[in-house]
């Protein structure tokens, strides 16, 4: 509590768990990679889908 009154993490506190935690964090605090000069989001990036060739 800030200042004495409830704020949103004190309602965040009570409603979501640990996983809740977990994965608001992942969306809040997103994983980069660097790939070829490119940064991508950790989640969108297969190194077994890459293309070696470039796109026009």
């Amino acid at each position: 509590m800030r200042g004495g009154e409830p704020d949103y993490l004190d309602l965040l506190s009570r409603s979501a768990g640990p996983a809740e935690w977990i994965a608001l964090s992942r969306v809040f605090l997103p994983r980069f990679v660097e790939v070829r000069g490119c940064v991508l989001w950790d989640r969108s990036y297969e190194p077994g889908n890459s293309s070696s060739g470039t796109t026009s």
